[in-house]
């Protein structure tokens, strides 16, 4: 995922097979922020809401939820695949 679209967070081409993101079959909890800013923290927090932890490491920003954020990215993913 990157934030280059409309300040909102984004899925990047080669993450678009549909499966990996699909809800009812996997999980994921947690964005890590880049240093260079490509994927900058208020643009994760401002669309999955507060993280539960944060953690930093040389750079990084590891935020972290108590929920599945794959439904979130599950409907960018349908929204862009439409699109297409």
């Amino acid at each position: 995922m990157h934030g280059r679209s409309r300040n909102r967070l984004a899925v990047d081409y080669w993450e678009s097979n549909l499966e990996l993101a699909d809800p009812a079959r996997h999980s994921a909890n947690f964005v890590v922020c880049t240093p260079n800013q490509l994927v900058p923290a208020r643009l994760a927090i401002a669309d999955c809401g507060k993280p539960a932890r944060t953690y930093r490491y040389a750079g990084y920003v590891i935020l972290v939820w108590r929920r599945n954020l794959l439904p979130k990215i599950w409907n960018i993913q349908v929204a862009r695949y439409l699109a297409s």
